[in-house]
């Protein structure tokens, strides 16, 4: 028995996979306006962003620290988390 091809189909996005992409390309007002969910995260970011600052990392390795932890977040978020 053959399965009929629709049932084997992805959906095109997922809702987790939406708010993920929102995350890694929209600034804070615009993916909570989309996303009101995605507050914490958004939050956690500039915490940690703020702390970069703080602690007076050189601005090559805050960008990579920020691009790290964007990416961490956006993939948690895409899991459900």
């Amino acid at each position: 028995a053959q399965m009929p091809a629709q049932s084997i189909e992805r959906p095109r996005t997922t809702q987790h996979e939406a708010k993920a992409e929102a995350f890694r390309t929209l600034p804070p007002g615009a993916g909570i306006q989309r996303h009101p969910d995605l507050a914490p995260h958004y939050a956690a970011l500039a915490a940690i962003e703020q702390r970069s600052k703080t602690d007076a990392l050189h601005p090559a390795v805050r960008s990579e620290v920020l691009a790290r932890v964007r990416t961490t977040l956006a993939e948690r978020i895409e899991r459900g988390f």
